[in-house]
């Protein structure tokens, strides 16, 4: 993955524990069509030939900030991910929107 290229990045604030928000992200991607990896402060997600997403969680105040960080990683046909991707006219835009649905819509914190 030493070629990629950041296409686009959005940060959120969730009143979760990191390792809550990771299970919550690893669960959305989970359907056998992406593939997941994981370690305690990140999740990648990978499902189609050009698109991958990285969320870092970093443990702040008493929950977690959220990164989404999309990559081009095409291999091949690079050259037609603009054109697949109307030019990411207001991408940057949409990722900030559907991270901060994603976070809206984790679990309440669970209550011991």
């Amino acid at each position: 993955m030493n070629n990629r290229k950041l296409l686009a990045e959005a940060t959120g604030y969730v009143d979760l524990p990191p390792a809550q928000v990771r299970r919550a992200l690893v669960a959305k991607f989970s359907d056998g069509y992406v593939a997941v990896d994981e370690s305690d402060t990140h999740v990648g997600a990978q499902g189609s030939w050009w698109a991958r997403r990285e969320y870092a969680l970093q443990p702040e105040r008493r929950g977690t900030r959220v990164t989404l960080r999309v990559y081009n990683i095409a291999s091949k046909a690079r050259w037609a991910v603009p054109l697949v991707s109307k030019f990411f006219i207001g991408f940057p835009h949409a990722m900030q929107t559907e991270l901060d649905t994603l976070l809206t819509g984790m679990p309440a914190p669970a209550r011991h």
